[in-house]
């Protein structure tokens, strides 16, 4: 038997706001979207496919602790330090400017329903 069965296949976020969602992933970040768009959902991809969704909230959601101890931790393929002067045009809250991780260069901040996202910088190559 395998020792670790399970892998991480896919990422939701629960939101109120698909409006506000798509233009902070889409059209402030780029996040490129996906072939596939079911009617609950806005789904995003990188050239492997489906990776991260933004979804209708499932019955008996409660929006009051949004992503509490959470944080989703994005690749980013460029400057961290230049998208933080684009974060901070657009109004977005950052939570922790452009620091030094083992990963690479991160910054923290706030989506729109309040999720905590980190971007670092990576090569992709």
């Amino acid at each position: 038997m395998n020792a670790n069965p399970t892998v991480l296949d896919f990422v939701s976020l629960q939101v109120t706001d698909r409006a506000a969602a798509h233009h902070f992933y889409h059209e402030i970040l780029g996040f490129a979207l996906s072939d596939y768009q079911p009617p609950q959902a806005e789904v995003y991809q990188d050239g492997k496919g489906a990776i991260f969704a933004v979804r209708d909230p499932f019955p008996g959601f409660s929006s009051t602790e949004k992503g509490a101890g959470v944080s989703l931790w994005f690749g980013w393929n460029g400057s961290v330090d230049e998208l933080a002067k684009r974060l901070e045009v657009a109004g977005v809250r950052i939570v922790q400017p452009p620091f030094d991780t083992p990963f690479g260069r991160a910054l923290n901040c706030l989506d729109p329903e309040g999720y905590s996202i980190t971007l670092h910088e990576v090569s992709h190559e």
